[in-house]
């Protein structure tokens, strides 16, 4: 939140003081792994990707050696530092190799999922998503629209209707880079009516430039 408030002192004094109190405990457990997972999205963030790389393959080898019964949520931990990797490398050109921590990932949500976890499902879908963005970055457009096509239906099958939105808008700019503009146009237009309906008034407003370029 202080990132995004452009508060970058505030920021840095919250880091400290997490890092002090990680330090302090030394032991591994959900508030240590969160801890890590914030400080590696802040340098995602910032654009920072070198050590966003190192700390996300320091996480996910600890929360490897850990294991998945080591505290409640563990194995679901591993799977988000998979995801994070995931998204270090893509942010960083490595889209081929992204693909696969994020399918190793997406597999261990959906094993969670199986077990009734409804945010790890939640997080498949994610995860697939962004192996669809992976493959529009490698050039592999049907590959790509085909991906987000399955995310649509999953994220309305579990009635998430931002989740749907999200995939929806990437599949109607694979549309637009497929000169297919009719289709891209309409779905679009069924993406504002999403935001719409979740009064997201911003994320509207992106839209309606997307639309412009159509």
């Amino acid at each position: 939140l202080l990132a995004n408030l452009g508060r970058p002192a505030a920021l840095e004094r919250v880091v400290r003081v997490r890092e002090a109190v990680t330090g302090a405990t030394g032991e591994w457990g959900s508030a240590r792994f969160n801890a890590e997972k914030a400080e590696i999205e802040r340098l995602l963030q910032q654009g920072k990707l070198p050590a966003a790389y190192e700390k996300a393959q320091s996480l996910l080898q600890r929360s490897m050696e850990v294991g998945e019964t080591a505290y409640a949520g563990s194995a679901y931990g591993i799977a988000m530092a998979q995801n994070l990797l995931g998204q270090v490398l893509q942010k960083g050109g490595h889209a081929k190799t992204a693909q696969g921590c994020l399918e190793e990932a997406r597999q261990q949500f959906l094993s969670l999922a199986e077990a009734g976890d409804e945010d790890a499902e939640r997080m498949a879908n994610v995860t697939l998503a962004r192996k669809g963005d992976c493959l529009l970055i490698l050039g592999q457009s049907e590959a790509a629209a085909s991906v987000y096509q399955e995310a649509i239906s999953l994220a309305e099958k579990q009635n998430n209707i931002r989740q749907a939105a999200a995939a929806r808008n990437q599949l109607a700019t694979v549309l637009l880079m497929q000169r297919k503009y009719g289709a891209a146009l309409k779905t679009y237009k069924e993406v504002n009516q999403a935001f719409l309906s979740l009064d997201e008034p911003r994320s509207m407003a992106v839209v309606w430039h997307q639309i412009g370029r159509v």
